[in-house]
């Protein structure tokens, strides 16, 4: 045989090591995914921040919320409450 020659496929089909129950259960021991949660977080990170540079924050202005004098059914602010059943 020379180096030209197509190389023949393996007899048979190529089988897995066993392994056992909790061997298979635990998954992949790769670090990728570690990197692509920790560049998902990053990410997240600089656009909050970005986000956070172009918007500027909407203050109200000093009166709103304020209240000036008392508010009560003297004054007119509020309507008096109906009377409940058993009242006279």
């Amino acid at each position: 045989m020379s180096d030209t020659d197509p190389k023949r496929p393996p007899s048979g089909p190529r089988q897995p090591a066993p392994r056992s129950a909790t061997e298979v259960r635990q998954g992949i021991r790769s670090g990728r995914v570690i990197w692509v949660l920790i560049g998902g977080i990053v990410l997240v990170v600089i656009a909050y921040l970005a986000i956070g540079a172009f918007t500027s924050v909407r203050h109200p202005p000093p009166g709103i919320g304020v209240v000036n004098g008392p508010v009560g059914p003297s004054s007119g602010g509020a309507k008096p409450a109906p009377p409940g059943p058993g009242a006279k």
